[in-house]
């Protein structure tokens, strides 16, 4: 499962929604999620997260990180690689 964690309203919302729309075409499986939400800040202390936006891949049966970017996005194929690892 891929997460990508940011603020609504921010400098970071048109890439990270352009980066959901580019993932979406590819059938990635994701999940959009304010930070400021009860589960927003539950992600970010379970992960360390410090910086946003952030994209988090996770192992669905478990949980486990796979893989985190934060303070930058990273490129499509790097997430497409974590999204089919992750099942």
């Amino acid at each position: 499962m891929i997460y990508i964690l940011y603020r609504p309203n921010s400098e970071h919302e048109r890439s990270v929604l352009e980066l959901q729309r580019l993932l979406e075409r590819r059938h990635i499986k994701l999940e959009l999620i304010d930070v400021d939400t009860l589960e927003g800040i539950s992600k970010v202390k379970t992960y360390g997260i410090m910086e946003y936006p952030s994209v988090l891949a996770v192992r669905e049966s478990n949980g486990q990180s796979l893989q985190i970017w934060s303070g930058t996005l990273p490129t499509i194929s790097d997430v497409e690689y974590y999204a089919w690892s992750s099942l």
